[in-house]
This record gives structure tokens, C-alpha cells and sequence, in this order.
């Protein structure tokens, strides 16, 4: 199960986002990851990437993310519990892949139609 997809910019600004449980200790939490992996992830010099799509561990949940090719200042970052992990059908996650491709060209789609950001 998905518990939530933010669309950011590089620099922070959220512009988009989505949370399987609206509960206060909930939103902490996907807010103390979201800067766990703002700060594991941009802010550390020495993690390299050589592609465009990524997963880690912060604290028992993983966390995949993919910039656009369009646009590589806006990233899309899925979080989900390892628990996905178990069981046969689930070994290869390219869903989320697909899902955070699909977010990203409907972003950025959406935002040339409007004008944002």
C-alpha cells in the first residue's frame, strides 16, 4: 500500500501531495521523512546516482523517487512499508515506477496548461 506521493521541486516548494492517512502523528511522520530523505539525498555530497529512479530504506519504510525528464527540478517521491516487500508477485516493484513517471508527465502537463510554478 502506497502511504504517500509528493511532488517537489529541488528547492523545496511542495506542489503536490498525498497521504493515505490524515491522522496528526501520520502527517508528522511523512513530513520527518520527507526531510530525512531531502537531507540523505540532496543535501549530502557524497551520495551519487548514475539513473533517474531510486529507492531507499528511512526507517522501516521505503522511499522511491524519480525526476522528470523534462523538467529535472521536479521529483516525484513515493513512500510505502518494506511489508510491500514480502511474497512472491511483490518482488519487482515497477509499479511505482510507473506511477511516479505517470505523476510526473501529469504535473507537468497540468502545470504548462496553468501556468504554475
Amino acid at each position: 500500500m502506497l502511504d504517500s506521493l509528493t511532488i517537489f521541486t529541488k528547492g523545496g516548494l511542495i506542489l503536490y501531495q498525498y497521504e493515505s492517512s490524515t491522522t496528526a502523528s501520520s502527517k508528522k511522520k511523512n513530513e520527518i521523512l520527507l526531510n530525512q530523505f531531502m537531507t540523505s539525498i540532496f543535501l549530502d555530497p557524497t551520495f551519487t546516482t548514475t539513473n533517474q529512479t531510486r529507492r531507499i530504506t528511512i526507517e522501516s519504510q521505503l522511499v522511491e523517487w524519480q525526476s522528470s525528464s523534462q523538467d529535472a527540478s521536479v521529483i516525484a517521491v513515493a513512500s510505502y512499508s518494506q511489508v510491500v516487500l514480502k511474497g512472491k508477485k511483490n518482488k519487482s516493484l515497477n509499479w511505482i515506477q510507473f506511477l511516479l513517471q505517470a505523476c510526473l508527465k501529469a504535473w507537468l502537463s497540468h502545470e504548462e496548461k496553468y501556468n504554475l510554478v
